[in-house]
């Protein structure tokens, strides 16, 4: 903040005289100015019209003076009377123009005193209002802090109930759907050394083995029936097994049944069979899976008719299959009370 040219004091710029050619700062009332009158830019103080020019300068307001000054001018050769006169005058010119210095500088003073006070209120205003947000945001802050205290407690202890419940339950559906899958594998059945060949469907040769078994079995009693298992890269490689699922359980323990009779029918027959076809003259090389050398003779035992079937027999004198009739053999004796009969037929 400047000073005043003339009186030394802190002046406020709003208001304040500028010499024109110095930029000295003075008081309106230090100038002689006063409040109501408009300043020019060319205005000059005193100081630089005294250096300028000499004249008339009765409107320019003069210091106080010292005693100093006054012994000074004393010391030039007044008169005591003179001095005393002299002396007089200029204190009362200086205290009326103190007390203009001194009334003029605590009006600036006050007004500048105003506007820090308005400053200051203003700083006080932005500052309340930031308290005001930080308040707010504080606030959020002890919300946030509390609702993550509540999912804490929560997690920890009301939910546990919750949670021990829900995986109880996934429990029981899986050991539900474990029970079901269980009963489910009641219906199925798993065939094996079933030739494979191929555009031949899976149904039609588990029907074909079902009806040699001595069991009916439609379509609509399979709920499926596949192969499980790669694909054989030879062609003479081991079939594949073959997975049934049948659509009721009596089915699979009415097939299970027949198996078991036709196996202990097999078991039974042991005998070597070595005769000669009446009709063919060709030989049985074997049965009930005796495979001497290269050749043996596959057959099956039915217990419907009371005899006993060969489903295929392959002779020494040719390897060729055909599909034949039945042909009549002469009674084996020990064996069955009714005659049985043969039939040649191709795999």
């Amino acid at each position: 903040m400047p000073n005043c040219g003339a009186c030394g004091r802190f002046l406020s710029p709003v208001g304040a005289a500028t010499c024109g050619d110095c930029l000295i700062k003075y008081h309106r009332v230090c100038a002689n100015i006063s409040e109501k009158a408009q300043i020019s830019k060319d205005w000059v103080c005193s100081n630089c019209k005294k250096d300028s020019r000499r004249g008339d300068n009765r409107q320019t307001p003069v210091k106080r003076s010292s005693g100093t000054e006054i012994s000074a001018v004393s010391s030039r050769g007044l008169s005591p009377s003179s001095h005393r006169v002299l002396a007089s005058d200029s204190r009362q010119f200086g205290e009326d123009v103190g007390d203009h210095t001194d009334v003029g500088g605590l009006r600036e003073f006050f007004r500048e005193f105003k506007e820090g006070m308005e400053e200051i209120r203003d700083f006080r205003r932005e500052m309340a209002k930031l308290r005001e947000s930080f308040t707010a945001y504080t606030e959020r802050l002890d919300g946030l802090e509390r609702r993550l205290e509540a999912v804490e407690k929560r997690r920890d202890g009301g939910d546990s109930a919750r949670v021990a419940e829900l995986k109880s339950a996934v429990s029981g559906l899986k050991q539900e759907l474990n029970d079901r899958e269980q009963e489910m594998l009641l219906s199925d059945l798993e065939i094996g050394h079933l030739p494979e060949e191929r555009g031949t469907s899976v149904f039609q040769a588990v029907a074909v083995l079902a009806g040699r078994l001595g069991v009916t079995l439609e379509e609509r009693d399979v709920v499926f029936a596949e192969r499980v298992g790669p694909t054989p890269a030879e062609k003479e490689g081991r079939p594949r097994r073959m997975v049934v699922r049948l659509a009721r359980r009596q089915l699979r323990d009415d097939l299970l049944q027949a198996a078991r009779v036709r196996r202990a029918g097999l078991a039974s027959a042991t005998v070597q069979i070595v005769s000669f076809f009446a009709a063919s003259g060709r030989r049985v090389v074997g049965c009930n899976g005796a495979t001497p050398g290269r050749e043996a003779a596959a057959f099956s035992l039915s217990r419907g008719t009371g005899s006993l079937c060969f489903d295929s027999v392959q002779t020494r004198t040719s390897s060729r299959r055909s599909a034949r009739g039945a042909v009549e053999v002469p009674f084996l004796p020990n064996h069955s009370t009714i005659a049985p009969y043969y039939s040649e037929r191709e795999i």
